[in-house]
């Protein structure tokens, strides 16, 4: 494998388990059961996973209201980008 695959795979796996961490927290709120702590959301986040809380956000229409939501995952997004773009601008 090349280097971009190697950290290209589980930067989609955080990606995914964020997305979906969001859908199903929102149907637990919909349909009762434990629902997963808002630092955990946070955290899949921080890791890496902002693309995917992000657009678990947007799609799944949950937590849309809280301002460490609305606010500090697009935040977090715009970071990583941030660090991405540096990274490449450095390769080239």
């Amino acid at each position: 494998m090349t280097v971009e695959i190697e950290w290209l795979i589980p930067y989609l796996a955080v990606n995914l388990v964020g997305f979906f961490a969001m859908g199903m927290d929102k149907w637990k709120s919909q349909n009762g059961g434990n629902r997963l702590p808002e630092k955990t959301m946070i955290l899949l986040a921080v890791v890496s996973g902002a693309s995917g809380i992000l657009l678990g956000m947007v799609m799944f229409r949950h937590k849309t209201g809280k301002r460490k939501f609305y606010i500090g995952i697009p935040c977090i997004y715009v970071v990583y980008r941030v660090i991405i773009a540096i990274g490449i601008w450095q390769i080239l």
